[in-house]
C-alpha cells in the first residue's frame, strides 16, 4: 500500500477510513511473452497465474490429458497461447497428435540432442495441417548437434539453470558450481541469433530473477519461460512478475482502495485517528474501481 498518497476520514471511535493506492495486477506487455510451467495445475492457480500476475503462455506438459487441458482453457489459455510438450509421443503418432491438439502457439521437445529424442514427423504434421504453430526445441550443449537440431526448428530455449562449458571437445560440464547461466544465453544469441529469443527460469532462482530478466531484455529476448516443477518455490510469483516489470516484460496495475481500521484498544477512543500506529488494525478494504498504470 503507498502510504504517501493516502487520505484520512475520521469516524466515531474506534474506526477510521483511509485511501490510498495498492497492488492489483500485471498485466502482458505488447511484442513480449511470459510463459509458465505450473506445479500447482488447478483452476484456481492458472487464472490467478493469468490475470494476477501476467503469465500470458502456458506450457502444457500432460499429452493426452484432456482433463488438465479442459482446465488450461478454462482459466483462459486460448491455444494460441498454450505451448505442448511432445517428448513422449511417439514419432509414428505425432502427426494425429498435432491434429488432436490444433493449432497452438507451439510444439516442443526438450533436450532433443542431450536425451537423443526424434525429432521426426513435426515439422511436417504442422504444415499439413497449415498450422501456424511454432516447432521449439532446447538444449544447453552447444554441440554440432543442436546446431543442425536447430536448423530444424523454429526457436531454441537454453534449458539449464546453471552455467555449463566445453571442458575438452565434447566434454561439457558444470563444474565447479556456477547457477549464473548468462554467458550460456550470451552463447546461444550469437550461436543461434532470433532463433533463440526465448529462454526458461527457474522458479528456486530466488536472488537471481532481475539478473536473468535484465540479462534477457540486454539480449533483446521477446520470451521467458517459468519452470515450476521439481524445486518449485510457490511463493515467488509476485518476485518473479515486479522483476519482469522492471526489465520490461510486464505491465504493472494498481487500484485506489478503500481501507476501513478498527482499534484494538480497551477505550476506542484512545486511538489516535492521525498515528497510524495508535492500535490500529485493517478491518476492510474496498476496491473502489479506479486502476492506474505504474511504471518502473
Amino acid at each position: 500500500m503507498d502510504y504517501s498518497v493516502v487520505t484520512t476520514k475520521a469516524g466515531p471511535c474506534g474506526y477510521k477510513t483511509t485511501y490510498g493506492w495498492g497492488f492489483d495486477h500485471y498485466e502482458p506487455k505488447s511484442g513480449k511473452i511470459v510463459g509458465v510451467w505450473p506445479n500447482e495445475f488447478t483452476l484456481s492457480n492458472l487464472t490467478n497465474l493469468r490475470t494476477k500476475w501476467g503469465y500470458s503462455h502456458l506450457f502444457f506438459g500432460y499429452y493426452y490429458d484432456d482433463t488438465k487441458w479442459s482446465i488450461a482453457t478454462s482459466a483462459g489459455y486460448t491455444l494460441d497461447k498454450i505451448m505442448i510438450a511432445i517428448n513422449n509421443i511417439p514419432d509414428a503418432q505425432r502427426s494425429s497428435f498435432i491434429h488432436y491438439r490444433g493449432n497452438a502457439y507451439a510444439f516442443y521437445i526438450d533436450e532433443p540432442t542431450e536425451d537423443n529424442v526424434s525429432m521426426g514427423g513435426v515439422r511436417d504434421a504442422i504444415n499439413q495441417y497449415g498450422y501456424s504453430s511454432l516447432f521449439v526445441i532446447s538444449g544447453y550443449r552447444r554441440t554440432y548437434s543442436l546446431d543442425y537440431a536447430v536448423q530444424t526448428s523454429d526457436k531454441v530455449l537454453f534449458s539449464a539453470y546453471k552455467h555449463w562449458y566445453e571442458l575438452l571437445p565434447g566434454v561439457w560440464v558444470s563444474w565447479p558450481e556456477n547457477i549464473d547461466q548468462r554467458t550460456d544465453w550470451s552463447d546461444m544469441r550469437s550461436r543461434y541469433g532470433n532463433k533463440f529469443s526465448m529462454s526458461w527460469i527457474n522458479t528456486y532462482e530466488i536472488s537471481e530473477f532481475g539478473a536473468l530478466f535484465g540479462h534477457a531484455a540486454n539480449l533483446q529476448l521477446n520470451g521467458i519461460w517459468i519452470y515450476g516443477l521439481d524445486s518449485h518455490q510457490s511463493d515467488q510469483w509476485a518476485n518473479i512478475s515486479q522483476a519482469a516489470f522492471l526489465s520490461g516484460y510486464l505491465r504493472k496495475f494498481e487500484q485506489y482502495l478503500k481501507i476501513i481500521w478498527r482499534c484494538t484498544l480497551q477505550d476506542p477512543c484512545d486511538c489516535d485517528p492521525s498515528d497510524p500506529d495508535a492500535g490500529w488494525y485493517v478491518y476492510q478494504i474496498w476496491p473502489t474501481g479506479a486502476y492506474r498504470e505504474v511504471f518502473p
